[in-house]
């Protein structure tokens, strides 16, 4: 989940706020002292589709700094 979030360019405040949880929990998430449930994890999961789109953009075409910065600013509409 670190690596995730990292890639993301998130703190770990967002991060937690994204899929629902308290920091407490983010920290054992990314300890790995803690599972995802259900709904954490299908959030998690939207969070690394939104990646890796963003990843394939950059690799087939020139983006600008606004719209690279677009996966995150979607997550966090998300979670609002």
């Amino acid at each position: 989940m670190k690596k995730i979030r990292e890639q993301l360019g998130l703190l770990q405040t967002d991060m937690f706020k994204l899929i629902g949880s308290n920091k407490t929990t983010e920290n054992l998430f990314e300890k790995g002292a803690r599972l995802l449930n259900a709904r954490e994890l299908r959030m998690l999961t939207s969070i690394q589709i939104l990646i890796m789109q963003a990843i394939e953009t950059q690799r087939h075409e020139k983006i600008n700094l606004n719209e690279q910065k677009a996966p995150a600013t979607t997550l966090r509409k998300l979670a609002h």
